[in-house]
């Protein structure tokens, strides 16, 4: 749900649909990257790399993987919420376009 939500960002903000497809396919391996960017950093540049990373698909990825409720039900819910987030924000830049 939350790379649905990013993609529909994606192609909220594009008129082309093979420009929000390309946009799409480079923001999801923009946030994979951004993801792997705490795991490379130093150990001083780490500490910065903790609020990227919370916006992240990637960061519930072994919490939805537990076998019990306590871990999955939260991250699930996060994980929901993260998506329509995105999605609103693409939303909200269709509702200024003049169309």
């Amino acid at each position: 749900m939350s790379y649905l939500g990013i993609i529909g960002c994606v192609s909220l903000f594009c008129r082309n649909p093979a420009m929000a497809n390309a946009l799409g396919v480079i923001s999801v391996i923009f946030f994979s990257a951004l993801y792997q960017t705490k795991l490379w950093a130093g150990e001083g540049w780490r500490r910065i790399f903790d609020l990227p990373q919370m916006i992240t698909p990637h960061y519930q990825y072994f919490d939805i993987l537990r076998p019990d409720a306590g871990h999955v039900i939260p991250a699930t819910i996060f994980l929901i919420v993260l998506g329509l987030g995105y999605l609103l924000i693409g939303y909200a830049r269709l509702a200024k376009r003049d169309l």
